[in-house]
Protein backbone atom coordinates (compact mmCIF):
# COMPACT_ATOMS: atom_id res chain seq x y z
CA UNK A 1 0.00 0.00 0.00
CA UNK A 2 1.39 3.37 -0.95
CA UNK A 3 1.69 6.37 1.30
CA UNK A 4 -0.70 8.33 -0.95
CA UNK A 5 -3.37 5.63 -0.48
CA UNK A 6 -3.00 5.92 3.30
CA UNK A 7 -3.18 9.73 3.08
CA UNK A 8 -6.36 9.45 1.01
CA UNK A 9 -8.01 7.26 3.66
CA UNK A 10 -6.71 9.51 6.46
CA UNK A 11 -7.99 12.64 4.71
CA UNK A 12 -11.52 11.17 4.63
CA UNK A 13 -11.29 10.29 8.30
CA UNK A 14 -9.96 13.73 9.21
CA UNK A 15 -12.66 15.65 7.37
CA UNK A 16 -10.41 16.73 4.51
CA UNK A 17 -7.71 18.30 6.66
CA UNK A 18 -4.39 17.74 4.89
CA UNK A 19 -2.27 18.48 7.97
CA UNK A 20 -4.32 16.14 10.22
CA UNK A 21 -4.17 13.43 7.53
CA UNK A 22 -0.37 13.75 7.27
CA UNK A 23 -0.03 13.51 11.06
CA UNK A 24 -2.29 10.47 11.17
CA UNK A 25 -0.35 8.67 8.43
CA UNK A 26 2.99 9.46 10.09
CA UNK A 27 1.74 8.13 13.43
CA UNK A 28 0.23 5.08 11.66
CA UNK A 29 3.55 4.18 10.05
CA UNK A 30 5.34 4.67 13.37
CA UNK A 31 2.84 2.41 15.14
CA UNK A 32 2.99 -0.14 12.29
CA UNK A 33 6.77 -0.40 12.70
CA UNK A 34 6.34 -0.90 16.44
CA UNK A 35 3.65 -3.57 15.84
CA UNK A 36 5.40 -5.25 12.92
CA UNK A 37 5.70 -8.49 14.92
CA UNK A 38 1.90 -8.82 14.77
CA UNK A 39 1.80 -8.63 10.96
CA UNK A 40 1.25 -11.91 9.11
CA UNK A 41 3.40 -11.81 5.92
CA UNK A 42 1.09 -14.37 4.28
CA UNK A 43 -1.69 -11.75 4.21
CA UNK A 44 -1.87 -8.45 2.27
CA UNK A 45 -0.37 -5.44 4.05
CA UNK A 46 -2.92 -2.83 2.89
CA UNK A 47 -5.85 -4.01 5.09
CA UNK A 48 -3.50 -4.35 8.07
CA UNK A 49 -2.18 -0.78 7.61
CA UNK A 50 -5.73 0.56 7.19
CA UNK A 51 -6.78 -1.15 10.41
CA UNK A 52 -3.77 0.34 12.23
CA UNK A 53 -4.71 3.76 10.83
CA UNK A 54 -8.36 3.34 11.79
CA UNK A 55 -7.56 2.18 15.33
CA UNK A 56 -5.16 5.09 15.78
CA UNK A 57 -7.83 7.50 14.56
CA UNK A 58 -10.38 6.00 16.99
CA UNK A 59 -7.85 6.31 19.84
CA UNK A 60 -7.38 9.98 18.98
CA UNK A 61 -11.14 10.56 18.93
CA UNK A 62 -11.50 8.88 22.31
CA UNK A 63 -8.68 10.99 23.69
CA UNK A 64 -10.32 14.14 22.35
CA UNK A 65 -13.64 13.09 23.88
CA UNK A 66 -11.96 12.54 27.26
CA UNK A 67 -10.29 15.94 26.98
CA UNK A 68 -13.62 17.61 26.22
CA UNK A 69 -15.32 15.77 29.08
CA UNK A 70 -12.59 16.69 31.57
CA UNK A 71 -12.61 20.30 30.35
CA UNK A 72 -16.39 20.41 30.74
CA UNK A 73 -16.09 18.99 34.25
CA UNK A 74 -13.45 21.58 35.09
CA UNK A 75 -15.66 24.35 33.72
CA UNK A 76 -18.64 22.98 35.67
CA UNK A 77 -16.50 22.98 38.81
CA UNK A 78 -15.41 26.54 38.13
CA UNK A 79 -19.03 27.54 37.49
CA UNK A 80 -20.09 25.88 40.73
CA UNK A 81 -17.35 27.79 42.57
CA UNK A 82 -18.51 31.04 40.94
CA UNK A 83 -22.11 30.21 41.92
CA UNK A 84 -21.03 29.53 45.52
CA UNK A 85 -19.14 32.84 45.64
CA UNK A 86 -22.08 34.74 44.13
CA UNK A 87 -24.46 33.14 46.63
CA UNK A 88 -22.15 33.96 49.54
CA UNK A 89 -21.89 37.56 48.34
CA UNK A 90 -25.69 37.79 48.01
CA UNK A 91 -26.19 36.38 51.52
CA UNK A 92 -23.69 38.90 52.87
CA UNK A 93 -25.44 41.74 51.04
CA UNK A 94 -28.82 40.69 52.48
CA UNK A 95 -27.31 40.45 55.97
CA UNK A 96 -25.87 43.96 55.63
CA UNK A 97 -29.19 45.28 54.36
CA UNK A 98 -31.06 43.67 57.25
CA UNK A 99 -28.60 45.25 59.67
CA UNK A 100 -29.69 48.70 58.40
CA UNK A 101 -33.28 48.10 59.58
CA UNK A 102 -34.37 49.36 62.94
CA UNK A 103 -36.41 47.47 65.49
CA UNK A 104 -39.12 46.21 65.49
CA UNK A 105 -39.12 46.11 61.64
CA UNK A 106 -36.05 43.87 61.45
CA UNK A 107 -37.29 41.23 63.92
CA UNK A 108 -40.83 41.23 62.50
CA UNK A 109 -39.52 40.86 58.94
CA UNK A 110 -37.19 38.00 59.93
CA UNK A 111 -39.80 36.21 62.01
CA UNK A 112 -42.34 36.50 59.19
CA UNK A 113 -40.11 35.51 56.25
CA UNK A 114 -37.45 33.36 57.89
CA UNK A 115 -39.44 31.63 60.62
CA UNK A 116 -42.74 31.56 58.74
CA UNK A 117 -44.80 33.11 61.54
CA UNK A 118 -48.14 34.52 60.41
CA UNK A 119 -49.22 38.11 60.98
CA UNK A 120 -51.70 36.88 63.55
CA UNK A 121 -49.03 34.86 65.40
CA UNK A 122 -46.68 37.84 65.40
CA UNK A 123 -49.40 40.12 66.73
CA UNK A 124 -50.21 37.73 69.57
CA UNK A 125 -46.53 37.12 70.42
CA UNK A 126 -45.60 40.82 70.40
CA UNK A 127 -48.85 42.13 71.83
CA UNK A 128 -49.46 44.33 68.77
CA UNK A 129 -52.52 44.68 66.55
CA UNK A 130 -52.32 42.88 63.15
CA UNK A 131 -52.52 46.26 61.37
CA UNK A 132 -49.38 47.42 63.19
CA UNK A 133 -47.54 44.21 62.25
CA UNK A 134 -48.53 44.80 58.61
CA UNK A 135 -47.28 48.39 58.81
CA UNK A 136 -43.91 47.29 60.21
CA UNK A 137 -43.58 44.66 57.46
CA UNK A 138 -44.46 47.23 54.81
CA UNK A 139 -41.94 49.78 56.13
CA UNK A 140 -39.20 47.12 56.40
CA UNK A 141 -39.80 45.99 52.82
CA UNK A 142 -39.86 49.57 51.54
CA UNK A 143 -36.60 50.37 53.32
CA UNK A 144 -34.88 47.28 51.92
CA UNK A 145 -36.18 47.95 48.41
CA UNK A 146 -34.95 51.55 48.55
CA UNK A 147 -31.47 50.46 49.66
CA UNK A 148 -31.14 47.48 47.33
CA UNK A 149 -30.40 47.92 43.63
CA UNK A 150 -32.05 45.23 41.58
CA UNK A 151 -30.31 43.78 38.56
CA UNK A 152 -31.95 43.14 35.18
CA UNK A 153 -34.93 40.85 35.34
CA UNK A 154 -35.10 40.80 39.14
CA UNK A 155 -38.50 40.87 40.81
CA UNK A 156 -39.75 41.51 44.29
CA UNK A 157 -42.38 39.15 45.63
CA UNK A 158 -44.90 40.39 48.07
CA UNK A 159 -46.20 37.95 50.61
CA UNK A 160 -48.72 38.69 53.32
CA UNK A 161 -49.40 35.22 54.69
CA UNK A 162 -47.35 32.34 55.99
CA UNK A 163 -45.66 30.15 53.34
CA UNK A 164 -47.33 26.80 52.70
Amino acid sequence: MSRSSLISVARRLCGGSEADAEDLVHDTLTRALRLSATFDPARPIAPWLRSVLLRLHIDRLRGAARLVASSAATLDGQQMECDRQAKAEAVEQVRLLLDTLGEPERSILLRFHQNGESIRELGLALGLPEGTIKSHLHRARQTLAARFTLGPGATLERRTERPS
